[in-house]
């Protein structure tokens, strides 16, 4: 059971890289200078931490109903799904900024 967990987040990154390499190909066929592919890594790798915290506290939401309701709330949701979803944003915005000179 790991094992097909991790071959999928692995999938999943793969995908995101292909998607992010797409769109490097679009912005070189107009002329403009692409990016790394060390930071279309990082910005992969902080997109996928933003999906799998977004997903791990849509999880956890979903948790509140029923007799767990008294263990998981929305606070303590946001405590713990929110730095990992905070810093992969601005991971993923820091590998796709662009110089502007």
């Amino acid at each position: 059971m790991t094992g097909f967990l991790i071959i999928g987040i692995l999938g999943l990154a793969a995908v995101l890289w292909v998607l992010l390499d797409r769109r490097e190909k679009r912005y070189a066929e107009r002329g403009q200078p692409r990016l790394s592919a060390l930071r279309l890594m990082a910005a992969a790798a902080g997109l996928l931490a933003v999906l799998l915290s977004a997903g791990c506290s849509v999880v956890f939401l979903m948790a509140t109903r029923g007799d767990a309701e008294h263990y998981v709330n929305l606070p303590g949701v946001l405590i713990l799904t929110g730095p990992p979803f905070v810093v992969g944003l601005i991971a993923s915005w820091l590998a796709m900024r662009r110089k502007s000179g």
